[in-house]
């Protein structure tokens, strides 16, 4: 079954001394009419919830680290007592 879909999208080109090219914005279909200023609002909000993503990816690469980390130390640990019981033996 094929279904329509009518949705408005708003397209904002960016100046030549920007580094984004364009941006699109598609409305709900319960809004009529947006402002400039909404759309600024929008924009400001998508960009401040990406930085604070961007952050959290850091600190999982960091989480990843220690986690290496700890399970490197845990085969050399497991390797050494290993060692030892087959020295013993």
């Amino acid at each position: 079954m094929l279904k329509g879909a009518q949705k408005k999208m708003y397209v904002v080109k960016m100046g030549q001394d920007s580094p984004f090219e364009e941006a699109y914005f598609v409305l709900k279909r319960e809004r009529d009419a947006v402002t400039g200023d909404d759309m600024v609002k929008e924009a400001t909000r998508i960009i401040s919830q990406s930085a604070g993503q961007e952050r959290s990816a850091e600190s999982v690469g960091r989480r990843v680290g220690k986690s290496v980390l700890l399970f490197a130390c845990g085969l050399v640990t497991g390797g050494g007592i290993a060692g030892v019981i087959c020295w013993l033996l």
